[in-house]
């Protein structure tokens, strides 16, 4: 079991590591925000590796041919049968989904108001 230390010390991290962000941007980050950008992250990854195995198919069909009988065709025909970009994005959705429905995040926005007010205080 996580305790809410953990969970912020992991939402901290990320933002810091993905995001780039100090630890003074982060605390002024909403927690819907924080998703928000981690989304966005997420599916700026997506579009990089989507290039990435864009220029390896160009690669590949420049090089790559496979037997077919007695003539020789390209292994990989069309972009899609090398790496197929709509289930690459639709596993992001449903990993999506399932955080949503109750995960690991579940009162961490109540934690960090009571934190914010805390300061607020002082």
């Amino acid at each position: 079991m996580h305790t809410w230390g953990d969970l912020y010390r992991k939402c901290l991290t990320d933002c810091v590591r993905y995001l780039g962000y100090t630890v003074g941007e982060f605390e002024e980050l909403d927690l819907p925000d924080f998703f928000l950008l981690m989304d966005a992250m997420e599916y700026r990854e997506n579009d990089k590796s989507f290039w990435v195995h864009f220029l390896a198919w160009q690669n590949m069909r420049a090089r790559g041919t496979k037997k077919s009988g007695k003539n020789w065709k390209t292994a990989f025909p069309r972009f899609k049968s090398f790496y197929n970009a709509d289930a690459a994005r639709k596993n992001i959705e449903k990993s999506r989904k399932k955080e949503k429905g109750g995960g690991m995040f579940d009162g961490l926005g109540d934690f960090l108001k009571k934190r914010k007010e805390g300061r607020q205080r002082r």
